[in-house]
């Protein structure tokens, strides 16, 4: 049990170095580099998690340092040869305690998804691409009278766009380490960061291939801010935002970075 504590530590302090540095910098790269960039700036995150667990090269400290060795491997041997009963069952506490969390944040993401999806079915949300494994787009049920022709065929652009880069399967990602360190606030709001990101970065696709048509993209933004429930898997700007919408048009405005 110690040793799967021991990697809870090692992967939460990776996760929120991680997450730190990219909640720091999201910024100024998205306005010196784009949107996209600024998405696979979140991708430190899981890097940081799986590099934490890969084996460190340990180095002849010894060697290197004789006194200070002999004195860790004296501790270490202290360490071994101590009664572990206090240790042992303060870890399984915490191990207990860190399930528990996790089976409930799975299960507040099941009610949320299913809520979405119920809505969905009823033609009452979207536009929005819902799913992981096998995502598929939906849209609300007045969806032909409430946009116009130009409108819609941003809109459903940009859920194209989700589908070919596999943005679902991205927002299962951060949902899951979510899960996993539901304890950690900084984790939490690098999840929402991330998922306004991969919006901001769909837009600019969008913007990007209908260059003049940035007013009936605006236009068609201020026609979806209506539906005020979280998809957790799957793709839709999120509701828990202070002010998507002016971030978005803002981002509108901006001219893509050239290639250079």
């Amino acid at each position: 049990m110690s040793e799967i504590l021991a990697l809870l530590v090692t992967g939460t302090l990776a996760a929120s170095v991680g997450s730190a540095i990219a909640i720091v910098l999201r910024t100024y790269v998205c306005n010196q580099f784009g949107a996209k960039a600024a998405y696979h700036l979140w991708l430190l995150v899981p890097a940081a998690i799986l590099g934490s667990f890969l084996p460190f090269p340990y180095g002849p400290v010894s060697t290197m340092v004789p006194r200070a060795g002999a004195a860790i491997t004296q501790a270490q041997m202290a360490w071994a040869s101590a009664p572990k009963g206090g240790a042992t069952q303060y870890a399984n506490a915490v191990l207990v305690v860190w399930v528990i969390g996790v089976l409930l944040s799975l299960l507040q993401v099941f009610v949320s998804q299913r809520r979405f999806v119920r809505l969905a079915n009823l033609g009452l949300a979207g536009p929005a691409v819902v799913g992981v494994a096998l995502p598929r787009m939906v849209l609300p049920a007045d969806f032909e009278v409430r946009f116009s022709a130009e409108e819609r065929r941003m809109i459903l652009t940009h859920e194209r766009v989700h589908l070919a880069r596999g943005d679902a399967a991205v927002s299962g990602l951060i949902a899951l380490i979510g899960c996993l360190q539901w304890f950690n606030p900084v984790v939490w709001v690098a999840g929402h960061l991330a998922r306004l990101d991969q919006e901001l970065a769909c837009d600019a696709q969008v913007v990007s291939q209908f260059p003049t048509k940035r007013h009936v993209y605006a236009r068609a933004m201020l026609k979806t801010q209506n539906t005020a429930v979280s998809l957790p898997l799957g793709c839709s700007w999120p509701a828990r935002s202070i002010h998507p919408l002016e971030e978005r048009i803002m981002m509108l405005k901006r001219n893509q970075p050239s290639k250079s």
